[in-house]
């Protein structure tokens, strides 16, 4: 019986999503990611990274979204 491959294209559409997500928050405040990842004391190289729907860890997606001040919710109510 041959072994079921999984397909993460839907995984990385979804990694990609949380990285738009997290960037246009941050636009609505105004801030390049430099600037915004400088003010709130997160890695701009990592937040970059997030930003472009590369891994993330849940801790630091929790601590941007404290510091974007936006509820677990809301920010994964559009995302599917």
């Amino acid at each position: 019986m041959a072994k079921k491959v999984r397909s993460d294209s839907s995984v990385d559409h979804q990694m990609k999503m949380i990285g738009e997500r997290v960037r246009e928050l941050r636009r609505q405040k105004n801030q390049n990611y430099e600037a915004w990842s400088y003010l709130n004391g997160i890695n701009k190289v990592s937040l970059n990274r997030i930003e472009r729907g590369e891994n993330v860890t849940m801790k630091m997606l929790l601590e941007i979204l404290k510091k974007l001040d936006v509820s677990v919710q809301d920010f994964f109510k559009d995302i599917r």
